[in-house]
């Protein structure tokens, strides 16, 4: 039987990035980590669940304390599946994606 990481067109990484989530276009902001990246989307954990279809924009912290290390990507929430208490692990798409300048505040 297939499942999700065998249909994925891009790879995706281990990898626990801060992550700034801000759902259009109701203007709730969350903060929190990725659980996995790539180019085609990833995953992270909140603790409000989000229908799939919400269009949300996302900042990625690359390195902590490096300004430079910001990435700017318009997703899309693919589905939700709550892992206990008040944790809900989100998938989300990428639909566009860019690297902020140095100076850019967000």
């Amino acid at each position: 039987m297939e499942n999700s990481k065998d249909r994925r067109k891009h790879r995706r990484f281990k990898v626990a990035l801060p992550l700034r989530v801000a759902c259009e276009p109701a203007g709730e902001v969350f903060l929190t980590s990725t659980e996995d990246i790539g180019e085609g989307g990833m995953a992270f954990i909140l603790k409000k669940a989000l229908a799939p279809g919400t269009p949300v924009a996302c900042v990625a912290y690359l390195t902590a304390g490096n300004p430079a290390g910001k990435v700017s990507l318009q997703c899309r929430i693919l589905r939700t599946e709550v892992l206990g208490g008040d944790r809900i692990k989100v998938t989300a798409s990428t639909d566009s994606y860019r690297f902020l300048p140095v100076e850019t505040h967000v």
